[in-house]
């Protein structure tokens, strides 16, 4: 190989990690605390800076498993639950990850509101 494609190779190669390292982490936004009444859909918001963040959800302080909870949609950092129920009550941060390092937005509540006694599940 002549040495000029590897002088390349390397600039290129260290273009990249600059670039991996260089990503900011931080949150455009961050998810709201909502009410809801049961059977109705909530979507929380954590959009990201880059596309190149991974973004995963906690729930009540543990990760949220999507094969586990197949009621919960997530997608390009949007958490959604089509049809609420006591299940998915609870606090919801969104987790943000990159080889930069993490962090983790503050709690948003996902309340249940009751129609007939005018209380709220949480």
């Amino acid at each position: 190989m002549h040495l000029g494609l590897w002088h390349l190779l390397l600039c290129l190669s260290l273009l990249s990690t600059t670039a991996d390292s260089d990503v900011t982490l931080r949150f455009l936004s961050e998810p709201l605390s909502t009410v809801q009444k049961p059977g109705g859909a909530v979507t929380l918001l954590c959009p990201a800076e880059s596309p190149q963040l991974h973004i995963s959800w906690l729930f009540n302080e543990k990760l949220l498993d999507r094969r586990q909870s197949q009621d919960v949609a997530i997608h390009s950092g949007h958490l959604t639950i089509p049809a609420l129920t006591p299940q998915y009550v609870g606090r919801y941060q969104c987790m943000m990850n990159s080889s930069a390092g993490s962090i983790i937005s503050a709690p948003a509540t996902v309340s249940m509101a009751c129609e007939y006694c005018g209380c709220l599940v949480s």
